[in-house]
C-alpha cells in the first residue's frame, strides 16, 4: 500500500532536525516498540514483521530517537528526519516477497496498514525526544515491556559479562555489582518514571504496558493482546517460525544467592513500583481498550 501524503508544516521540535519546514509525515511510524532491553522486544518484532496487515523495516534497533543530537554515538545515523523516515519505503521486489510470504504463512494479503519499528532504548529516551515524537505523531502507540527488575537485570548483565568472557573466565562479584549501578540500569529498572515520562505527552490507550510473564506462558495470547491493541488483529492462521521460539537467549547460569540479595535490596523501590504498574495499567488500559473494541463491533 502507498501511503497517502501528508506534507506538514512541522511543529517547534526540541531534538529532531528537518530539511525543510515542511515534510511528508505520512512515513512517520504508527507504532513502535520501545523497550526496554531483555523483555522480549526482539520476540516481538521477530512474529510482528511477519504480521501481512504491518510493516516494519526489516532491521530492528533503528536508534534515531536515541541518537538524536548526538552525531558522535557509534548508532547515530541520520541527521535529519526525512533520512529516517525513508526507512519507511518498500521497492517492488520486498512487497512481491511480503506478499507470497503472507499467502504461505498466513493465508493472507500483505496489505500493510500501519508502520513501526522497534528499538528497545526509547523506554528510556530524554523527555524532549518524547515530547518531539508525541509532536509529530499525537495519535502513535507505544508499547513498553514489564518484567521482574531482578530478572531483566540479571539477563542484561549475562549478556553484556558472562557473554563476553572467555572459556574458563569468570566475572568478579564488584563487576556485576558496578553493572548494576550503572545510570543506564538504574533508568531501565525505573519503570515507573518510564511510564509517567511517556505518560505526560500521550493518554493511557496509546500506550501498551506487555507482560513479560504473560508473553513467556502464552506467546499467542500475548501475541493476540498486543495486536488487538495495534488494532491489527493477528489472522486466524497465522505461521511464524518465532512464535514459541526464545530468541537471542543468553547462558543459563543462575543468578548467584548473594547478588540476589544484593539486587533484591538495590532494585527493591522498582520492584513495588512494577507490580503496582501492571495492576494500575491492566485496569485502565483493558478498559479502554474493551470499549474500543466494543464500538468497533
Amino acid at each position: 500500500m502507498t501511503r497517502k501524503p501528508r506534507v506538514v508544516d512541522v511543529p517547534r521540535l526540541h531534538l529532531v532536525r528537518t530539511r525543510s519546514a515542511a515534510v511528508d509525515l505520512s512515513a512517520f511510524p504508527d507504532f513502535l516498540i520501545a523497550g526496554p532491553q531483555r523483555t522480549g522486544t526482539t520476540w516481538i518484532f521477530r512474529n510482528l514483521i511477519a504480521h501481512p496487515h504491518l510493516f516494519l523495516p526489516g532491521t530492528k534497533e533503528i536508534y534515531y530517537f536515541s541518537t538524536l543530537g548526538k552525531p558522535d554515538h557509534a548508532k547515530y545515523r541520520f541527521d535529519f528526519l526525512e533520512d529516517y523516515l525513508a526507512l519507511f519505503d518498500e521497492s517492488l521486489k520486498e512487497r512481491i516477497k511480503k506478499s507470497y510470504d503472507a499467502l504461505r504463512r498466513c493465508g493472507a494479503v500483505y496489505h500493510p496498514k500501519w508502520y513501526g519499528e522497534a528499538t528497545a532504548t526509547y523506554a528510556t529516551l530524554k523527555e524532549e525526544a518524547v515530547a518531539d515524537i508525541a509532536l509529530l505523531n499525537p495519535r502513535i502507540k507505544i508499547v513498553l515491556m514489564l518484567r521482574d527488575p531482578v530478572e531483566r537485570t540479571w539477563s542484561h548483565a549475562k549478556k553484556e559479562i558472562i557473554r563476553r568472557l572467555e572459556p574458563g573466565q569468570r566475572a568478579a562479584e564488584d563487576d556485576f555489582i558496578r553493572f548494576f549501578q550503572q545510570a543506564g540500569q538504574v533508568r531501565r529498572s525505573a519503570m515507573l518514571e518510564v511510564v509517567s515520562k511517556w505518560r505526560s505527552h500521550l493518554p493511557y490507550d496509546q500506550i501498551y504496558l506487555g507482560d513479560y510473564a504473560f508473553l513467556s506462558s502464552d506467546p499467542r495470547g500475548f501475541l493476540d493482546d498486543l495486536c488487538r491493541f495495534l488494532a491489527a488483529p493477528l489472522p486466524r492462521r497465522f505461521e511464524s517460525p518465532h512464535l514459541r521460539a526464545t530468541i537471542n537467549p543468553t547462558t543459563k547460569e543462575p543468578l548467584p544467592p548473594a547478588l540476589l540479595v544484593w539486587l533484591k535490596e538495590h532494585l527493591s523501590d522498582d520492584i513495588k513500583g512494577s507490580e503496582s504498574l501492571l495492576r494500575d495499567f491492566d485496569s485502565r488500559w483493558r478498559q479502554n481498550h474493551a470499549t474500543a473494541a466494543q464500538r468497533s463491533n
